[in-house]
């Protein structure tokens, strides 16, 4: 049976919480030895949502996102579906992927990273968004 983490809203800027991330698991090392992920998942973490707004960036929309995802057992049939109002509900100009598979490439396990360790990456992350 999967542990249900109790958890409240999102009322904090996450935004910075990558970097914070990446510098726990040893910035030098991590950026050398994944430079391709490190770079993608730099650019999202820079990437506005939409223009004008900053309480969330591409990435921590989607990690945030993910999290609802896992802790409420949606489908990918529903995350799409809900990918797919959100963006609508959203300016035209947003970054919000359109799909599951989108979501997924975004937070993607390739480049080297084992599945584990991205896993324990996004563990910690919303560990420390109190997601």
């Amino acid at each position: 049976m999967p542990t249900v983490f109790r958890t409240e809203p999102v009322d904090q800027d996450i935004g910075d919480c990558i970097e914070d991330m990446i510098c726990d698991l040893g910035h030098e090392c991590f950026q050398q030895a994944h430079a391709p992920l490190y770079k993608k998942i730099e650019s999202d973490s820079m990437k506005s949502l939409y223009e004008g707004y900053t309480s969330f960036t591409r990435l921590s929309a989607v990690l945030a996102l993910v999290s609802l995802k896992a802790r409420f057992w949606w489908s990918d049939k529903i995350f799409t579906e809900f990918l797919v109002l959100l963006k609508k509900m959203l300016p035209k100009d947003n970054t919000l992927p359109k799909n599951q598979y989108e979501a997924k490439k975004i937070l993607s396990c390739g480049n080297g990273i084992p599945k584990k360790s991205m896993h324990a990456l996004m563990i910690a992350h919303c560990t420390k968004i109190s997601l």
